[in-house]
């Protein structure tokens, strides 16, 4: 009986990792369809992490902008636009979408592995 509940626990961990895993796939997926949004391609892709960068960059480098206040702010607005170009990805770089939906999927192979040896050890202790 004891070793029946340590199975059922272990069975319920990798449900939850299981879970997990899935989330970060799915996200992924989502992140894929708003690939072939031209809305999204046009807002974000091109208007925020190209434009926008150009446009903070411009402003940062300018002559005009001369305040350190000024100037901190748009370093901590350049470093945004960075930080979403690693979470999304680029043309130069996969993403952060993208390995941790790898990682993942990876990860369900073995969860699903790991839940097939403890479903047949649940068998072979209950027909004793």
């Amino acid at each position: 009986m004891s070793e029946e509940l340590n199975i059922n626990e272990k069975l319920q961990e990798l449900d939850a990792k299981e879970e997990l895993a899935n989330y970060y796939v799915q996200r992924a997926k989502d992140y894929e369809k708003l690939l072939t949004r031209p809305e999204f391609k046009s807002v974000i892709l091109e208007g925020y992490l190209e434009v926008e960068e150009q446009n903070v960059f411009d402003m940062l480098t300018s002559v005009f902008t001369n305040k350190d206040e000024v100037k901190e702010s748009l370093h901590m607005r350049l470093e945004m636009i960075r930080a979403m170009k690693v979470y999304l990805g680029t043309n130069e770089y996969v993403g952060t979408i993208r390995l941790d939906a790898d990682k993942y999927k990876e990860e369900l192979k073995a969860i699903e592995a790991r839940k097939a040896e403890l479903h047949a050890m649940e068998v072979t202790d209950g027909s004793n």
